[in-house]
């Protein structure tokens, strides 16, 4: 077994003033970014984050998401994705706005329910 040196680079807070969030665009590679919707979008406002290359979306939590509350940050940010991106939604609940998104911006979705064994 062969092991890879992996870089870890950990980003704890992103500043809000403009001159900080230049300075960290200019030499940071990110390859995982956890954050809600609105966070997101707001990086990629201030040019630190760039979804242009972003493969998968994972969204825990889906049927809160994809609420009235957050459904138009929703559409916004699957609009800077690439088409061939990957969507992954884990809800405990199904209800139809889950069914509404899939149907809307996924192609040939699987779908995995688990049973709680009585």
């Amino acid at each position: 077994m062969t092991r890879k040196q992996v870089s870890k680079k950990y980003i704890y807070s992103i500043p809000r003033c403009k001159r900080h969030v230049a300075a960290y665009s200019a030499f940071l590679q990110v390859h995982l970014v956890v954050a809600t919707p609105g966070r997101i979008l707001d990086l990629m406002e201030k040019q630190v984050a760039n979804m242009e290359k972003c493969r998968i979306l994972c969204l825990d939590e889906a049927d809160k998401l994809l609420s009235q509350d957050f459904k138009g940050l929703l559409d916004r940010l699957i609009s800077f994705l690439p088409p061939s991106r990957q969507v992954l939604l884990y809800s405990a609940t199904f209800p139809l706005t889950v069914e509404y998104f899939m149907k809307k911006h996924m192609r040939d979705p699987y779908e995995v329910r688990t049973r709680i064994p009585r």
